[in-house]
């Protein structure tokens, strides 16, 4: 078959199928042409898009990177801040410590912690595994732990004091303060323990307190020696009395003279008593120091106990220049520190010597060449170690329990010492005893002012009236008993106001005031300064078996008037009063030191 038989019969004619055909291309080509714009389209729309993610991922990863320099800025601010902090917190002196509210430390400061190791180690610990591994007592772990549980609980802050036993002469004291931290929802988040050792304050405070109790004691220790001066005045001079009038020459009068002896004897145990409770001022004379300590020898065997054994190895005639009451002080110091070394007992000895010092020897000892005496006191006690042998003449330094001592004996012998143009020296080593040895300038015979004892029969009779001013009716009996024996006329007084009364009414007729200065209505100083200024003329003696008011005791010494020391004997009072009149005409030159009986 031809082309033309095929294309003839039911086959459409040419032109429609081409026109179809043509149609359907240009269909296609539309299309096509809708599909390739659409790509297109689409095409710059994703290279749009893509620019713009690209940008955007710049952005972000620009931002980021701001981002990450700001937390790395600001870490290493909080870095610093956490550092600097820490730094501070390190060098507090208040130990400080932070911990979760179950106990468990998060931050603890070398104060709190000095070991560096264990304050490493205790992070993370609680509080009750630091007090295991740092040896303290249960109990003090046990109250611990409570307090943190109950802070937790209450969410208040306590206020507390520790004491903290780590052996037995390490005792610590400690004021603390445990506080809660809140968190936002008012939820405990930490606890802060701050506190301070207070064991140094203890120690000041205490040496307070016994400093008062010592005020107290010397307070109550002088008003015994006014009292007890006033009694053994009396007791001398009716004693005097007895023997002269009634037993001259009896064998009985030996007992009086024992008698006459013990109020001297009790005279020098009030000064001792004065001396120990450091009441009595500082006041040289020239006395032989074995005299000294015999005399103080009953009161040391008192101080030392029966268990432990007094020896006196007394060598030699030794005169010195210093205050009485500081040897015995000195003594009684040195005994009380001897007692402490010797428990279980053992022996205490004192024994003076006299010593030439070369010019190398005394030059070594801070002192000039020549001669001295010496006084070495020991024991056969537990002796020091080389660290408390150094320090044993530091004031408040004391190897004693909190409590039990002052640090001031030691102290007070080398400033008595010092004092008096000596030197002392200790020698000791554990287990050996320790001795003492005090080094004092000797005085010549020719330097001696030691007053011999006035016989009453040297004593004057004499002229003039005399008002006695003394609130203790026993002292006005024996003092106006002996000057009215004298040939003076004699008024009493029982008080200041009932003697200016008197003096009103006599005025001009009194030659002489003697009165006591202690009374209860009107000092005698006071009153001798009122009667003298109505009668120029008018002569003063005061009497005292003791002072306790300093500035009073100052204005006595700077006035010069005299003053006659209680207990004192009939001989010393006539022959004071006897130059009282004797001097009744000439200036006041000179002042006069207070006169005691020898």
């Amino acid at each position: 078959m031809t082309n033309d038989e095929r294309l003839s019969g039911d086959a459409p004619p040419l032109p429609l199928a081409a026109a179809a055909a043509a149609d359907r291309i240009a269909r296609l080509e539309g299309r096509l042409a809708r599909e390739k714009r659409a790509r297109l389209e689409a095409e710059t729309l994703l290279e749009k898009r893509s620019r713009e993610l690209f940008d955007l991922n710049t952005t972000l990863l620009q931002l980021t990177h701001e981002l990450e320099e700001r937390v790395l800025a600001r870490t290493a601010e909080l870095a610093g801040l956490k550092e600097f902090y820490e730094r501070v917190l390190d060098r507090l002196p208040t130990q400080l410590a932070v911990l979760t509210p179950h106990g468990t430390y998060e931050y603890a400061n070398p104060a709190e912690v000095p070991d560096d190791a264990l304050r490493a180690w205790l992070i993370g610990r609680t509080d009750a595994e630091y007090g295991a591994q740092a040896g303290l007592p249960d109990d003090a772990v046990a109250a611990r732990t409570a307090r943190i549980a109950a802070v937790t609980s209450a969410g208040q802050s306590v206020s507390y004091e520790e004491t903290i036993v780590a052996g037995p002469e390490d005792i610590r004291y400690f004021r603390r303060v445990l506080a809660p931290v809140f968190g936002p929802a008012g939820e405990v988040r930490h606890l802060v323990n701050a506190g301070i050792d207070v064991t140094a304050a203890r120690s000041v405070e205490e040496q307070l307190r016994r400093s008062q109790k010592m005020e107290a004691v010397g307070l109550l220790a002088g008003g015994i020696a006014h009292d007890f001066n006033n009694l053994l005045t009396i007791v001398n001079g009716v004693a005097e009395t007895l023997r002269e009038e009634l037993l001259p020459t009896s064998s009985s009068a030996a007992l009086f003279d024992e008698l006459l002896g013990a109020t001297q004897r009790g005279a020098g145990l009030t000064r001792q008593l004065l001396s120990f409770s450091r009441r009595t001022s500082i006041e040289p004379q020239v006395f032989d120091t074995n005299d000294a300590i015999r005399g103080t020898e009953s009161l040391l065997r008192r101080l030392l106990t029966e268990r432990i054994e007094c020896v006196l190895a007394l060598h030699d005639a030794l005169l010195v220049r210093m205050d009485r009451g500081g040897l015995d002080q000195l003594l009684l110091n040195l005994a009380a520190n001897a007692r402490d070394a010797m428990p279980a007992g053992g022996r205490f000895t004192v024994l003076t010597r006299a010593v030439t010092l070369s010019a190398e020897s005394a030059a070594a000892k801070g002192l000039a060449p020549g001669a001295f005496a010496v006084i070495e006191v020991s024991d056969s006690g537990t002796g020091m170690a080389p660290d408390v042998l150094q320090r044993a003449f530091e004031p408040f330094y004391t190897t004693k329990p909190v409590g039990q001592g002052s640090g001031l004996g030691l102290a007070n012998v080398y400033s008595i010492v010092q004092q008096s143009g000596g030197h002392v020296e200790v020698v000791s080593s554990v287990g050996t005893g320790t001795t003492f040895r005090i080094v004092l300038p000797l005085v010549t015979a020719q330097e001696t002012a030691i007053t011999a004892e006035i016989p009453v029969v040297t004593v004057p009779n004499g002229r003039g009236c005399i008002l006695v001013v003394d609130d203790e009716s026993g002292v006005r009996m024996v003092a106006t008993r002996l000057l009215r024996r004298l040939g003076y006329e004699v008024i009493e007084a029982g008080g200041g106001l009932e003697a200016l009364r008197i003096a009103e009414e006599k005025r001009g007729t009194i030659d002489l005031l003697i009165s006591d200065v202690r009374m209860p209505d009107m000092n005698g100083f006071d009153l001798a300064t009122t009667m003298s200024a109505a009668d120029p003329s008018l002569g003063v003696l005061l009497m005292s078996g003791y002072v306790d008011d300093v500035a009073l005791s100052a204005r006595i010494a700077s006035s010069g008037i005299p003053l006659l020391e209680k207990p004192f004997r009939s001989a010393m009072l006539g022959h004071v009063v006897t130059d009282l009149f004797s001097a009744r005409q000439a200036p006041p030159a000179q002042r006069h030191p207070s006169i005691r009986d020898h």
